[in-house]
């Protein structure tokens, strides 16, 4: 069945590869990779909720990051 909603590819880097306790993160204590990871899979869910086919790329980083999002963008037309 084909789809009128406008695809979505929300692109991020992996939050399990972010060190939260460096000091670049000091001005938001208490941040974690499970709260980043639930913050954004709730616009996710919130963008297909509106209507949009939204779909998340985690990245690290950057060692295989751009494959991973060459892998992505060629599945479907975003």
């Amino acid at each position: 069945m084909m789809s009128n909603k406008k695809s979505v590819l929300v692109i991020g880097i992996d939050p399990k590869c972010i060190d939260f306790s460096s000091p670049e993160f000091a001005a938001m204590p208490g941040i974690t990779a499970e709260k980043v990871f639930m913050g954004i899979t709730g616009s996710i869910n919130a963008l297909n909720d509106i209507g949009y086919d939204a779909e998340l790329c985690w990245t690290d980083l950057g060692k295989t990051a751009i494959e991973t999002i060459k892998t992505h963008l060629q599945k479907k037309t975003f």
